[in-house]
């Protein structure tokens, strides 16, 4: 049995976003044991998630105390990156399972009623092809936004801040994945019927949006909108670490978040719940790294 010097000993060579990960896959244990007599998938997801959190305790605890500050954060990196793609599909099975309501109307309709924007008719005037292409790579760019940014704090050699913006970034996901389930709903171009003129590209739109339509499994992922939570972290995280690059990450911001409006990816109050969550996830990521990792001094 381990000592208490053991268990401060082990629990020292966490770092945050190591804490992030366990905490979320803490969670989906326990919602897959809620859910056991009502999803049929409940006993393989619990068994995968038990998996996960062995593992990240694994590599934490071990492999990675020995490697030097910059590689322990690159290797952090890597197990993020799989993580969140890992729990964003299996969220497409589980979700339904723990929320078997849809929100989808009352999102149009807060967006109707109270903001003023219809997702069918608010950006009509500005469909054309060459938008529709423009604005298709840009929402697609979301998949190398967090890649550029983690590449220039790391050839600046701001090991710490990298570490610090994964665990803020991982937390903006996670917080995503847990309003998913809170509050499911499907985005609005999933809606069949919704859109009175389907868009139309030149080159780009009609094989990147197949591409998001077949392969993001997880379709009840409306709110908050975590392409556009994850954005803005990295916009604020940029500003306090980089600020030489800081505007060309808000202007890829606002390329991201008027393309995920003029595409129907999400409904206007997605974006401003996650433009209002991701203050916070910036300040609680970057706040618990601060205590855990910079205390250290190392990533």
């Amino acid at each position: 049995m381990l000592s208490t010097a053991d268990m401060d000993s082990l629990t020292a060579r966490f770092r945050a976003v190591d804490l992030v990960h366990l905490a979320m896959l803490g969670l989906l244990v326990a919602a897959s044991l809620f859910v056991w007599n009502d999803a049929m998938h409940a006993g393989w997801l619990l068994g995968l998630n038990a998996v996960l959190f062995a593992a990240v305790a694994g590599l934490a605890a071990g492999p990675f105390t020995r490697l030097d500050p910059p590689k322990a954060a690159l290797a952090r990196l890597a197990v993020s990156y799989f993580l969140v793609a890992a729990l964003f599909n299996e969220l497409a099975a589980l979700v339904p399972a723990l929320n078997p309501l849809r929100y989808d109307g009352q999102l149009r309709g807060f967006d109707a009623d109270i903001l003023l924007f219809d997702p069918a008719h608010s950006l009509a005037f500005l469909h054309h092809p060459l938008l529709s292409d423009f604005f298709a790579a840009g929402y697609f760019s979301f998949y190398v936004l967090p890649f550029a940014f983690f590449a220039v704090l790391y050839r600046q050699g701001l090991v710490e801040p990298l570490a610090a913006a994964n665990a803020a970034i991982v937390t903006g996901f996670y917080v995503s994945f847990l309003g998913n389930a809170l509050v499911p709903a499907a985005s609005p171009f999933r809606t069949p019927g919704l859109f009175e003129a389907e868009l139309a590209g030149l080159w780009l739109h009609e094989p990147l949006h197949y591409l998001v339509a077949q392969y993001e499994a997880h379709e009840l992922s409306a709110f908050p909108s975590g392409h556009i939570l994850v954005a803005a972290i990295i916009v604020l995280l940029a500003a306090r670490w980089c600020p030489r690059q800081a505007p060309v990450f808000l202007l890829w911001g606002l390329w991201l978040l008027l393309g995920t409006l003029y595409l129907g990816y999400h409904y206007l109050v997605d974006a401003l719940a996650a433009l209002a969550l991701a203050p916070l996830c910036a300040w609680s990521g970057t706040r618990l790294s601060l205590r855990l990792d910079w205390a250290r001094g190392t990533a």
